[in-house]
């Protein structure tokens, strides 16, 4: 065989097993980026994603809704169809794993932009307050956020990472898998309640329990123990009241209730006084309805599924102290009004 022949063979095989990568991975859709709708038993169960924050975003983006939850994984454990029962509309969960209250500005102001959307729900974290969080996505206003991400679309197509993955998505779709995080943006916590059903209630006590799975990251930085290093954050938080209130959006805010152990992790980090001090910060809106303090609900490892995530029915009940505060299956001791 020539050379040129060869060089020719070569070519044609090489641009063969590209546009068969490119086509397999553009039509199973494995991280949801292209819209494609998904088909069960094929391609509806997406559990192998590149990056939640990115699926998620293009899930929103793809979504018609009008009530947009947002925080960091912790609101991810609230069910859309829960709010639904208080307020007339369709709701998302974008609810994103780490995220600093820039990241979340930036998403509030991208779907403001580009939905109509009438009410928000903003989980507030201690954490995401930290200068460290808000300094590593100051840029994100220039990348997915605006209309066309070249990166993203390379990283969904030209990929053998992403083409394992999308064999992943198509075996766990053809049996029938749940998918983790719904195509609403809800944690099912499946996998976490698989375990607890498997394994059983000493299971999930050590689990919930375990030092090793406290995040002492997040609080574990000289900055953050110094309260003014707050101020950004907090500057930032204005501004998304601010602009809920010129687009004319009910903004709902509330703290969320971590398990005990996990403020004692702040206090033996050094970060009590910021803790305080964000707190004392936020009753000046009074309208933040405050879950984040040892109460019964926080006490008790059955509300959760890791020491930083409770469990769905806790969400369920922190709606319910925000819009039916009179229920009377509420525990008394589980949400106060800052003002």
């Amino acid at each position: 065989m020539s050379n040129k022949k060869y060089i020719y063979n070569s070519l044609i095989i090489s641009s063969f097993i590209v546009a068969f990568v490119l086509g397999f991975n553009f039509v199973v859709d494995p991280y949801g980026v292209f819209n494609n709708k998904p088909i069960k038993g094929f391609n509806d169960v997406k559990n192998h994603t590149i990056s939640e924050k990115m699926t998620k975003f293009y899930q929103a983006k793809n979504s018609d809704f009008d009530i947009l939850l947002i925080g960091t994984s912790r609101m991810e454990h609230i069910n859309p169809k829960y709010i639904e029962k208080y307020i007339n509309g369709k709701a998302y969960n974008l609810g994103l794993q780490g995220s600093g209250i820039s990241t979340q500005y930036t998403n509030i102001k991208y779907f403001i932009k580009n939905k109509n959307i009438h009410f928000i729900v903003l989980g507030l974290d201690f954490f995401s307050f930290s200068p460290e969080n808000i300094d590593n996505y100051k840029k994100l206003e220039k990348t997915r956020y605006t209309d066309y991400y070249l990166k993203d679309y390379m990283d969904s197509l030209f990929s053998i990472q992403t083409l394992r993955r999308s064999f992943k998505t198509i075996l766990e779709s053809s049996e029938g898998m749940i998918q983790q995080v719904n195509s609403r943006g809800w944690d099912t916590e499946y996998y976490n309640m698989k375990k607890y059903t498997e394994k059983g209630e000493p299971w999930l006590e050590k689990r919930v329990n375990n030092p090793i799975k406290l995040s002492v990251a997040n609080y574990n930085s000289e900055r953050f123990r110094n309260p003014k290093f707050l101020k950004e954050g907090l500057e930032i938080l204005d501004k998304i009241v601010k602009l809920c209130k010129e687009n004319n959006i009910k903004l709902y805010m509330f703290t969320s209730p971590l398990y005990k152990n996990v403020y004692d992790v702040i206090e033996e980090n050094g970060c009590k006084d910021s803790y305080d001090y964000w707190k004392k910060s936020l009753r000046k809106y009074k309208n933040i309805y405050d879950f984040s303090y040892k109460n019964s609900i926080t006490l008790n490892y059955r509300n959760y599924v890791d020491p930083s995530h409770y469990q769905s029915h806790v969400g369920d009940l922190i709606l319910k102290r925000i819009f039916r505060p009179e229920s009377s299956d509420l525990p008394e001791d589980f949400g106060v009004l800052l003002d």
